[in-house]
């Protein structure tokens, strides 16, 4: 859970 929580912490804020 670790890794998916980052990229999905990861996608906004490479996103935005």
């Amino acid at each position: 859970n670790f890794p998916l929580d980052l990229a999905a912490a990861e996608a906004p804020f490479i996103n935005g």
